[in-house]
């Protein structure tokens, strides 16, 4: 898990993600993830708000 925290620190204002996985049973938790932040995605778009998506630097 350190590692991981490290790797998020060291990464450039602006990419750093919103959350990360540390998965060693690999149960499919990214896949699980990906699929939520899209229909999060998408259900945000439908109501008019996309542009509240973006980062603005």
């Amino acid at each position: 898990m350190a590692d991981e925290i490290v790797r998020v620190l060291a990464l450039p204002r602006g990419a750093k993600p919103l959350r990360t996985v540390i998965d060693f049973t690999e149960a499919g938790v990214e896949e699980v993830n990906a699929v939520a932040q899209t229909t999060r995605e998408t259900f945000v778009n439908r109501m008019g708000f996309g542009e509240l998506l973006r980062v603005h630097l």
